[in-house]
C-alpha cells in the first residue's frame, strides 16, 4: 500500500552513483511530484533496480509503466513515471 494519502502525479528517478554501475547495484533517488504541482522536499533513496520496481509497484504504478521505467533507467540513468493513465 502506498505511503501517500493521495497518489502522487509522478515520480522522477535518477541514478546517483558517481560512475554508472549495473542496475542491480546502482543507487537511485526518487523525487515525488504531488497533484498540486509541488515536489516533496525529501528525496527517497533506493538501492538497486529491484527496490525501484518494488517502490513503483507499492505506489500503484501500472505494471507496464514500471517495465518502461526500468528499461529507461537501465539505458539512460533517469526516468519520469506518471501514476495516471
Amino acid at each position: 500500500m502506498s505511503s501517500y494519502a493521495v497518489l502522487p502525479q509522478s515520480f522522477f528517478i535518477k541514478a546517483v552513483s558517481s560512475e554508472p554501475l549495473k542496475p542491480e547495484h546502482e543507487e537511485y533517488v526518487v523525487l515525488t511530484k504531488l497533484n498540486n504541482g509541488s515536489w516533496t522536499t525529501t528525496p527517497i533513496g533506493l538501492k538497486g533496480i529491484l527496490e525501484v520496481r518494488w517502490f513503483l509497484t507499492d505506489n500503484c504504478v501500472e505494471t507496464k509503466r514500471v517495465a518502461f521505467a526500468v528499461e529507461e533507467l537501465c539505458q539512460g540513468r533517469e526516468a519520469t513515471v506518471s501514476t495516471f493513465s
